[in-house]
């Protein structure tokens, strides 16, 4: 099977760029040459699934397979196409809902929703970046950046609502492949590098994709570098790749790193350690290590004597995640931390969160407000995501200024309906 697959890397991978070849009257797929050039920008932190603006919300819908908006002022939902005519049926030219790709990862990044999309012909897999404009009026292949014949190896598809990672003009995308059977007995991994401005790919490893490639996790990006996770061994390594030389170096953290951290700035990152019960700093210019912060909190006890008293609970930290000014460290409650890891507000996620009284039809079913709420940090404001518990495919967004929300009492506004 590996014999099959390095012939096939040597013999049939192609890195192109070409045509779609499909143009509609008001929304077009246009050629690679068209799409419009990005201005770079830094990776933002925060939502990996909703992308809000001034106007509204672009999302990608996996059930309704199209990219979809939602306008703040009127809270209509629809498909990101401008073509008055279309039905969004997956025809050759629609913008939002092209069967041609199978969109795996999404992205907002300088003006244009990105994303990978894998395209399937008679013999052949092909893997575009696609870039879409806001308006919904162009949907271009702004670069093809593998292609393979369709033996030995098939795609794995990320259809989990996972992030695009493009930064400063440059993306990362891992990639993953099985067995032609469909399983997972036989994984291949590789990583494509998409400089989105000259459209060059180049590739992680040394080959595209392999066995002896490790997977690559827990992407995140801060000055000119990507960050990103390997395991080696039963330890998992923290790796550092510069967007402008391609060098690659690796951070000795301490043991019990399972890949949960974030990059605070070039010379520091915060990361958990031991079950991700304790707040740990790396120093990059010394190459030390420090245990920061024990992760507990207070709870009142109460006693059948009527007693009570205040005891300290450790507290485990599903994740972490920053806006570049704050760390957010997340279990039953939010706990927010300074740059200097200061705690400085502690948010009971199902108690002291309330929401104002959403006006919904009649024929709407309520949505519950006290779980499985997801929270994302843009610019001054903080949303909240929370899935309507009588409809899978209906989730709605929530609004709280940052201000606000760092006081401890939070209180959110309704924004929209997404239809997922």
């Amino acid at each position: 099977m590996r014999k099959l697959c390095l012939i096939l890397i040597a013999v049939c991978l192609l890195v192109t760029i070409g045509p779609v070849g499909c143009s509609g009257k008001d929304g077009d797929v246009k050629q690679t040459s068209d799409a419009p050039a990005p201005v770079s920008e830094d990776l933002k932190p925060g939502n990996d699934t909703v992308f809000a603006t001034e106007k509204g919300y672009y999302y990608y819908s996996y059930a309704e397979n199209g990219f979809r908006y939602t306008d703040r002022a009127t809270g209509k939902d629809m498909y990101l196409c401008n073509k008055p005519e279309c039905r969004h049926d997956g025809n050759e030219f629609c913008v939002a809902t092209n069967d041609k790709y199978n969109i795996e990862r999404v992205g907002m990044y300088s003006g244009q929703i990105f994303a990978t999309a894998i395209e399937v012909t008679d013999t052949q897999y092909r893997y575009h970046l696609l870039s879409l404009a806001l308006d919904g009026s162009v949907l271009n292949e702004h670069v093809t950046y593998l292609t393979f014949e369709k033996m030995g190896v098939i795609p794995a598809r990320h259809i989990d609502g996972s992030q695009l990672y493009i930064h400063r003009n440059v993306a990362m995308i891992p990639l993953w492949l099985v067995g032609d059977d469909g399983t997972e007995t036989t994984q291949y991994f590789g990583t494509a590098i998409i400089n989105l401005e000259t459209r060059e790919v180049t590739y992680l490893d040394e080959e595209p994709f392999s066995t002896e490639n490790e997977k690559v996790t827990d992407i995140t990006a801060h000055g000119d570098y990507f960050y990103y996770c390997r395991k080696e061994g039963k330890k998992t390594v923290l790796h550092r790749y510069n967007i402008k030389d391609g060098t690659d170096e690796t951070h000795k953290l301490l043991v019990g790193f399972k890949g949960n951290y974030v990059v605070r700035d070039d010379n520091t990152i915060v990361y958990t350690k031991t079950d991700d019960k304790t707040l740990c700093v790396y120093h990059r210019e010394t190459g030390e290590n420090e245990e920061k912060v024990i992760l507990e909190r207070y709870q009142t006890v109460h006693y059948q004597d009527g007693s009570s008293e205040e005891k300290s609970v450790a507290y485990t930290a599903s994740n972490l995640k920053t806006d570049g000014e704050y760390i957010y460290v997340k279990e039953t409650y939010l706990h927010v931390f300074n740059r200097e890891l200061k705690e400085i507000a502690t948010i009971n996620m199902a108690e002291d969160i309330s929401f104002e009284e959403v006006t919904r039809t009649e024929n709407q079913e309520e949505a519950s407000m006290s779980y499985g709420r997801h929270l994302y940090y843009e610019d001054d404001a903080v949303y909240c995501v929370v899935p309507d518990e009588n409809n899978n495919r209906k989730e709605y967004v929530f609004q709280c200024a940052k201000e606000v929300f760092l006081s401890g009492e939070p209180e959110f506004t309704f924004e929209c309906t997404l239809q997922w």
